[in-house]
């Protein structure tokens, strides 16, 4: 397993959370309000479920977990450890499915070496797709966790679908779906049948996983009522955060891609011009902290090395 920030062993976690004012709750749920999830930079301690078999299973649909409201109506993670191998031509693979054409979601991989999560609703005639290529390095380094989040409500009243890999999030996209994730069709985890969702209510073919293995002693994982946004992750080790990385156009995965950074100081230009920093001067108070790590980067009487070792 690659290092990264985030450990690919989710079993212990601080949880924190980072709050969207803009997730209200109905104003008609006056007597038993549903707990609404805040996007998480850390998961839970433990999943929900886990999925450690190939084949069918219960449909996610109406499914409680106790958050007063059905699951699938819910924000959503699902996270799974895959070996990867080059999938250069042929019928895309289920990794996860859950519903079917008129309401539901899945996850596959289809050539070229591509992840794609899709999810249908508003009688199957609205569709939203993420998608994202595996760099080679991702694909030749072995077992990599990888998954999906569902945001049922973005804040614009859309429903917003992201891909996350190797702990960081690398592709989002939204539409208008109506927040309802899955049908009444069972689930299945990386079995053949038609997936969610061609947007015309009806379903795509798709092959068994073959193009690679699928860690199910760690199962696909489900974290209901949680939208995970990591942070912090940097994939290839060249000093800036992935999601950094994917917002300004560089390649997360490949060290000699990154942002414009005029002085070198780890934080892109971008980041500079947000935080009032000189982006031409890696010191921007002079207080002899790179500006990265510096707790006060304007500020030279109060740095993060306090006694300049």
């Amino acid at each position: 397993m690659r290092d990264c920030f985030f450990s690919s062993a989710r079993g212990y976690r601080e949880t924190m959370k980072i709050v969207n004012p803009l997730k209200a709750v109905p104003a008609a749920l006056v007597f038993s309000l549903p707990v609404i999830a805040d996007d998480a930079v850390d998961l839970p301690d433990a999943p929900n479920l886990v999925l450690s078999t190939v084949g069918a299973h219960p449909t996610f649909n109406a499914r409680n977990d106790g958050f007063g409201e059905n699951s699938d109506v819910l924000d959503a993670t699902f996270l799974i450890d895959v070996d990867f191998i080059d999938k250069t031509e042929g019928q895309r693979e289920t990794i996860f499915e859950t519903g079917a054409a008129t309401i539901g979601t899945s996850f596959v991989y289809e050539a070229p070496n591509t992840l794609v999560v899709r999810s249908v609703g508003n009688g199957g005639l609205a569709l939203v797709t993420a998608s994202y290529v595996l760099p080679q390095p991702v694909i030749d380094g072995g077992e990599v966790e990888v998954g999906f989040t569902i945001d049922v409500d973005d804040g614009n009243g859309l429903q917003a679908l992201s891909i996350v890999v190797d702990g960081g999030v690398v592709e989002t996209q939204a539409g208008t779906t109506g927040g309802d994730w899955s049908g009444g069709d069972g689930a299945r985890v990386g079995a053949a049948g038609g997936v969610t969702g061609n947007g015309a209510n009806g379903t795509l073919p798709s092959s068994a996983f073959t193009s690679g293995t699928l860690n199910l002693a760690n199962g696909l994982r489900f974290y209901a009522n949680t939208r995970w946004i990591p942070v912090g992750n940097d994939s290839d080790n060249d000093g800036y955060d992935d999601t950094v990385e994917i917002e300004e156009g560089s390649d997360p995965f490949n060290s000699f891609s990154i942002p414009e950074d005029a002085d070198r100081d780890g934080l892109s230009d971008a980041e500079e011009l947000i935080l009032g920093t000189d982006s031409n001067n890696y010191d921007t108070d002079g207080d002899g902290v790179n500006d990265k790590i510096d707790a006060f980067p304007l500020d030279p009487e109060h740095n993060s090395d306090q006694d300049l070792d």
